[in-house]
């Protein structure tokens, strides 16, 4: 059983991680966060499509049962490819699986850029601390519980900055 498992392993590496991947996506959860069962089922899945992957695929290839004409590999070879290159232009044209990011996370990637114009020659007074009229940096906070850092300097602070996005 443990060589026959052996035999499998190649298999059960390709698939385990795909289907913890898209089942997580599915629930809209961390991987972490999936229950017991929810794993144990994809565990069992993943031995199920690695097995049929192994003698559906694997062993047929390897002893030329399923492709055993030059002319057959060419096609295999360039159906495949035209299906990844489909798939790669499609993610491409839609910007990519937007929808994995969370939106809490596009909204802070979306402003990661933004400058205030007055950051140039803004200096901070007192005054302009009281009256919270700071350079920001990124996007802007969407409720008043939010976290605020305030990075004080000037070539030291820009030197900074990145480690705090």
């Amino acid at each position: 059983m443990a060589v026959y498992v052996g035999r499998l392993s190649y298999a059960i590496y390709l698939w385990h991680w795909l289907m913890l991947t898209l089942w997580a996506a599915y629930r809209g959860l961390p991987i972490p966060e999936l229950t017991a069962i929810e794993v144990s089922t994809i565990l069992g899945a993943t031995l199920v499509l690695s097995w049929l992957s192994f003698h559906a695929v694997e062993n047929p290839i390897r002893q030329r049962r399923a492709i055993s004409s030059r002319n057959s590999i060419f096609a295999a070879t360039t159906l495949s490819m035209a299906m990844i290159g489909s798939l790669s232009f499609a993610l491409y044209w839609n910007d990519g699986y937007e929808s994995r990011i969370p939106e809490s996370v596009r909204i802070i990637a979306a402003g990661a850029n933004d400058k205030s114009a007055l950051c140039s020659d803004h200096v901070l007074t007192m005054e302009r601390l009281h009256a919270y009229d700071l350079c920001q940096i990124g996007a802007a906070m969407e409720h008043p519980g939010d976290d605020l850092i305030l990075l004080w300097g000037v070539s030291h602070a820009s030197a900074l900055l990145p480690a705090l996005h």
